[in-house]
């Protein structure tokens, strides 16, 4: 189950990159930062079920 939960945040980080390159080739302003933010939370979440795996 973590597992899959791992490849989920995966998979969610994956789409928000793919969305903060869009930002920001766009130079659309006001999101860059709050997708950063949501992408470090990613990120925190997936380490965290790692360590879980171990």
């Amino acid at each position: 189950m973590l597992t899959k939960l791992l490849g989920q945040l995966a998979k969610i980080g994956s789409n928000l990159n793919q969305i903060t390159r869009a930002v920001n080739a766009h130079r659309l302003t006001g999101h860059s930062e709050e997708l950063s933010f949501t992408l470090g939370e990613i990120d925190r979440l997936r380490m965290q079920v790692r360590e879980l795996l171990e």
